[in-house]
């Protein structure tokens, strides 16, 4: 697996400010590993040209004086995730500031995935590990399956559009259950990146999340729908997660992670717990 640092591009950007520093220091010279990126922002309703503007390098000071120490990090986990996978890992994995707008997110395209991992996210620092474990989980399971008819040629967005629901459901069960086995010891709640209010609402409503869950199996390009919160009265996002996390935690009983980690979810729905 590749791996890129941007951050000491982005304070390059910061110690001048403004949207054309954040072209020619930023941008331009990572055009390549960004456009995709900042594409999803628009297609994701994030306004991250105005977020430019107000950004202060004081702000971000923490991030950069930790970067070195999260780079070598971040590197430890890759090696360690491939060490229990027993093999290495293809694609990229960018340490970057996102704006403070996302802090995980493994991105499909033609057969490759790109791990952009935000160092700016709020209270990032706090879940680092089992964030990169997650992502991580995602990247190996994609280059093992093909979750869509032709994915390993599509394009992300040709991906998005036709990705079985099902995938995506058992993809977020697999990748909590990775983290836990690459870090176990924490709390259920920490796999998940709940809180505890949040983390004691799925459980005790175990039954909707299910019911509303099971509306969305056989469709396609539906995986968004749960990361808003109140889908269900004042449920939080991505109870979906919680609902797939318990399912792959059923089989693990009788399963390794590695063994799950290469099944299409339809054969994973089909085993006996």
């Amino acid at each position: 697996m590749k791996f890129i640092n941007l951050v000491p591009d982005f304070e390059k950007f910061l110690r001048i400010g403004g949207r054309k520093a954040f072209m020619k220091y930023y941008y331009d010279p990572n055009k390549k590993i960004l456009f995709p990126l900042l594409k999803d922002f628009e297609l994701w309703e994030i306004s991250w040209k105005k977020s430019i503007d107000e950004l202060s390098y004081n702000k971000y000071k923490n991030i950069f004086s930790n970067n070195k120490k999260y780079d070598k990090k971040a590197k430890e986990i890759i090696k360690k995730c491939e060490k229990f996978l027993g093999r290495k890992l293809k694609g990229e994995f960018v340490l970057l500031c996102t704006l403070k707008e996302i802090d995980g997110y493994s991105r499909h395209n033609r057969g490759i995935n790109t791990i952009y991992l935000g160092m700016d996210y709020p209270k990032i620092f706090s879940y680092f590990n089992l964030l990169v474990a997650h992502e991580i989980s995602h990247t190996a399971r994609d280059s093992m399956i093909d979750i869509c008819k032709g994915k390993k040629c599509m394009t992300h967005d040709s991906m998005i559009k036709n990705l079985p629901y099902i995938e995506h459901l058992i993809g977020e069960g697999i990748a909590t259950a990775f983290s836990q086995s690459i870090f176990p010891g924490k709390k259920e709640k920490d796999y998940l990146f709940f809180d505890a209010s949040e983390y004691r609402w799925c459980k005790k409503n175990e039954k909707l999340i299910e019911k509303e869950v099971k509306k969305l199996i056989g469709t396609r390009g539906t995986h968004y729908k749960f990361y808003e919160k109140g889908v269900v009265g004042n449920s939080p996002s991505r109870i979906d997660y919680y609902y797939g996390y318990m399912l792959i935690k059923q089989l693990l009983e009788k399963h390794d992670i590695r063994e799950l980690i290469k099944i299409p979810a339809k054969g994973i729905l089909g085993m006996k717990i």
